[in-house]
């Protein structure tokens, strides 16, 4: 083609393209297509006009586009950045009302708890402890009143109290779908709490020394607590106020923003266990330097969660801030060949996990009552005779290395079944030509049963690491291999060769999507361990006279219920979006799709 005609059958295209750099609002989509267009007119030109002036103009032409599309483009660090400087403010601006609700709600019960302590004395031992209110005492006699928190090394504090307060933060939020009473009925017991603790040293004349002490750490405490409230009242706001929306879609809508807020709570929290961990045992400091510290996280608490909000709802709060998109009630498949950000994943998941959440509901049920069946009657022969269920029974027991070793194996197959199920859901949405589920299970499940059980072998070495290293390290690549062994029908180390190559250069964001969408699964056993479920089934029981060992089988079958229907029916909602990674994996490093348009784009210039 001569240089003319090639300029004259393009330059409409060119000048629109230089237009619509020039307005003021753009359109990201369209300019991104146009830069595709661009780049396939430069590579023509780069090969039969090198020399030409019309290549110089393509190449300029398109790295202006190429500036436009990621000038505005923010790394990780600034989207932190961005989510403390507008969109958390925006968040606890629109959450105004539930942190009303859970300030008055706290408020209330710590005046109800110093209240009732000045009405009765033994109302102090009620809620503290016998054990506590005793140790206390022998501290005051010894002359150092606020010995307790100088018991423990700093890391070894600072890892307690860090587990614990966000253990609370996350049941506090949980409970929240109890249409938000389950948050206010948290909040109104660690109130009285406080109220109590706090006028417990006011009687013993330590009021000076208790409140520099205490509110050093507290003050943040205190604050992440009533957000973390906050943030599990928005949670129930969706079922109780769906507005104008169906209620699954209202909720979808509140969650989304509740756990954002919580998200912000968490930070707050774990400082204020660094304070308690290595300033508050410092009790010899000078008043004044600890009233100082306690008047700036003061003002922090106040300026940012108050101050702030209020000051950029005037201003106007930024564009970019993304609004919580609501799925339709319509299952719609994602897009294998887009590259999904975090968000957009999660929203995946969840429309998978509703949409498939009844797919072989018979097989699941089955299942889960097989092992329960099993598990209540092998537990029941093992497990001592007193055991406190609120103490993470599913952890202590289901892994334990003393269990039988058929249990452990049940386990292990289970877990196979239903990482396989998953698997086969997401293989009917990207297969043109399908296996029958007989011939697909035949054909595939010596792969995930062998992924499986490493997994549990995982589990099973030290209960300790699973908590804090292995299952975000090496589960989520376990588990690509088992899919990628599957969905692209090769055999297992072909499978590990090729999931190594996807996750090369993005392991950390496989393990940050795992971990989020493993946060669901934490807080539904979270709540399974909460004081909750105790009084539930002890107010059940509390209208029955039955003997101490049908009891004892009662409490054994419920918790064992609870933990197995949490793994059959939340585990998958994890691998969902673990396994869709992979197709923005491999967008990443293919670029597929962005070929498949070029050479479209090619194909129509021709």
């Amino acid at each position: 083609m001569k240089e003319s005609l090639f300029i004259k059958q393009n330059k409409k295209k060119w000048i629109d393209l230089e237009k619509h750099l020039a307005s003021e609002e753009k359109d990201p989509d369209k300019l991104s297509d146009l830069f595709i267009q661009v780049s396939d007119d430069l590579s023509y030109a780069r090969t039969f006009y090198p020399n030409r002036s019309v290549r110089l103009y393509l190449n300029n032409l398109a790295q202006k586009v190429y500036s436009r599309i990621y000038k505005n483009r923010r790394s990780r660090w600034s989207d932190i950045v961005f989510f403390w400087k507008e969109e958390l403010p925006k968040i606890v601006w629109d959450s105004r009302r539930e942190l009303s609700i859970s300030m008055f709600v706290f408020i209330l019960s710590v005046s109800i708890g110093v209240f009732s302590a000045i009405q009765d004395s033994n109302f102090v031992r009620l809620i503290l402890s016998d054990e506590y209110v005793n140790m206390t005492i022998d501290n005051i006699e010894k002359g150092d009143p606020m010995a307790v928190y100088k018991k423990s090394k700093e890391i070894d504090m600072f890892m307690g109290i860090s587990l614990n307060n966000l253990k609370v933060d996350f049941i506090t939020f949980a409970s929240g779908l109890f249409l938000g009473i389950g948050s206010i009925l948290i909040m109104f017991y660690n109130g009285i709490m406080v109220g109590v603790f706090q006028y417990f040293f006011i009687q013993k004349g330590l009021f000076t020394e208790s409140a520099l002490t205490i509110w050093l750490h507290g003050t943040l405490e205190m604050a992440g607590m009533v957000l973390a409230g906050a943030a599990g009242i928005r949670l129930g706001s969706g079922l109780v106020f769906p507005g104008t929306y169906s209620r699954i879609q209202a909720f979808q809508r509140s969650a989304m923003n509740a756990f954002k807020l919580l998200m912000g709570t968490l930070p707050i929290t774990v400082f204020a266990a660094i304070i308690e961990s290595f300033l508050t045992r410092y009790t010899q400091t000078p008043d004044s330097i600890r009233f100082i510290l306690i008047f700036l996280s003061l003002i922090f608490i106040i300026g940012y969660f108050i101050v702030y909000p209020i000051v950029k709802n005037r201003q106007g709060f930024s564009p970019l801030i993304k609004q919580t998109k609501i799925t339709g009630q319509t299952y719609t498949k994602p897009n294998e060949h887009n590259i999904l950000s975090d968000t957009e994943l999660i929203r995946a998941s969840f429309s998978m996990f509703h949409h498939f959440f009844f797919s072989n509901a018979s097989i699941r049920i089955i299942t889960l009552t097989l092992s329960c069946i099993t598990l209540i009657f092998c537990l029941h022969s093992y497990l001592p005779e007193y055991i406190d269920y609120r103490e993470w029974f599913f952890f202590q027991y289901f892994f334990d290395t003393k269990l039988p070793i058929y249990i452990h194996a049940i386990n292990a197959f289970n877990l196979s079944l239903i990482l396989m199920f998953v698997i086969w859901n997401i293989y009917t949405q990207v297969s043109i030509k399908r296996d029958s589920l007989f011939h697909f299970f035949l054909k595939h499940f010596y792969k995930v049963l062998f992924v499986s059980v490493l997994l549990y072998c995982i589990v099973f070495i030290d209960i300790d690491i699973i908590l804090y290293l292995s299952i975000p390290l090496f589960a989520p690549a376990l588990i690509l291999i088992a899919a990628v062994s599957i969905l692209e029908d090769c055999n297992p180390f072909t499978a590990t060769k090729r999931t190594l190559y996807y996750i090369s250069g993005q392991y950390v964001a496989l393990v940050g999507i795992f971990c989020m969408l493993c946060l669901f699964m934490c807080l539904y056993y979270l709540f399974v361990e909460s004081p909750f479920t105790y009084f539930f089934i002890e107010f059940i029981l509390f209208n029955f006279e039955t003997e101490p060992e049908t009891i004892r089988w009662i409490y054994i079958s419920f918790y064992t219920l609870l933990h197995y229907a949490g793994i059959c029916y939340l585990l998958p909602l994890t691998l969902y979006g673990t396994i869709w990674k992979l197709y923005s994996l491999k967008e990443i490093k293919s670029a597929s799709d962005l070929t498949h348009k070029i050479q479209l784009s090619w194909s129509e210039d021709k």
